[in-house]
């Protein structure tokens, strides 16, 4: 049916730039108008019904709805005297008691934005935003539903300028690391820090020539030392199911008198499984590096484009 347009719903909370309406009975919704606060005065502006028939969205009961997002123009040709007379409603202000006076202007609504960036943008400032309710966890499950990439990178100071990932024949990677250009290994890359305290590497590994993932997994379990957890714990990478082990391994320089100089290595894998193989991120440091070099990490493979190589690719 038609709109009910003697019961609004005005919102329950506004962050910098979205509104929120929190709790709402569940049904089929549109937006009536939109305002703002300037100056000390009121800005307000009604929609027509037929301009935000695309904007309509069903709420259902315990999960978020996007209405979506836009940037209103006024339209119409400017008034000189209508804008004089808005300037001296504002300047007498300054004189209380007077009311705040309530400006009514056109705008045009032209069709929501709902595209998956549009509502990951809303998202990430909605787990900020209602961090003190249940509806922040509702926002964070949302996110891993649409694979919860990373926030752009931007370089510049007065002119920022977006970062673009690099592409190669395997997988696309931002350069945030900060070390040399990466060595080419097969199926993918290797980057060294500097004075080889860390290395991280990512490669693919076909379904049709390579171990199989079970029994990758199961060599994975087994790997270092004793006092390892020996577990391939299923885990998420920004949406995508994965699996995460941890390892030790000892190496003793060539001449010395064996335990008299060791050195030890922490192995961090992450294994990402795909319809024609599955992916490895590793991370390999010196124990005592561990601390600088595992966030590093943790950042470099969140902002992985992991899809599967191309038929040609893989080997």
């Amino acid at each position: 049916g038609k709109p009910d347009l003697d019961h609004p719903i005005p919102s329950s909370f506004a962050s910098p730039r979205y509104v929120y309406l929190l709790d709402i009975p569940p049904g089929e919704y549109l937006p009536l108008g939109a305002g703002y606060d300037f100056m000390g005065a009121r800005y307000w502006t009604r929609f027509h019904e037929d301009e935000v028939a695309a904007w309509k969205i069903r709420v259902r009961p315990g999960q978020l709805a996007f209405l979506g997002e836009n940037h209103l123009q006024p339209v119409g040709e400017i008034d000189v005297g209508k804008t004089l007379g808005h300037l001296l409603r504002r300047l007498l202000l300054i004189f209380p008691p007077w009311r705040r006076p309530v400006i009514r202007f056109d705008a045009a609504a032209a069709e929501p934005d709902r595209s998956a960036d549009a509502e990951i943008r809303e998202l990430r400032e909605s787990v900020t935003a209602l961090g003190a309710t249940h509806w922040a966890a509702i926002a964070e499950e949302r996110l891993r539903e649409l694979g919860n990439p990373p926030a752009p990178l931007f370089r510049g100071f007065l002119f920022k300028r977006p970062v673009l990932p690099v592409k190669t024949a395997y997988f696309s990677y931002d350069d945030i690391l900060g070390w040399e250009r990466p060595f080419r290994v097969r199926g993918g890359l290797e980057w060294r820090a500097p004075k080889d305290r860390a290395r991280i590497a990512v490669s693919f590994v076909p379904a049709d020539s390579g171990t199989p993932l079970e029994d990758y997994l199961r060599d994975l379990a087994a790997a270092g030392a004793p006092e390892d957890s020996h577990i391939a714990a299923k885990t998420l990478l920004r949406g995508q199911k994965a699996y995460r082990a941890r390892y030790t391994t000892y190496a003793y320089p060539r001449g010395t008198i064996l335990g008299s100089e060791t050195m030890v290595f922490v192995t961090e894998v992450v294994v990402v499984p795909k319809k024609d193989g599955y992916y490895l991120l590793h991370l390999r440091v010196k124990r005592k590096y561990l601390a600088r070099y595992e966030p590093l990490f943790e950042r470099f493979i969140r902002r992985l484009g992991l899809a599967a190589p191309k038929k040609g690719h893989s080997r």
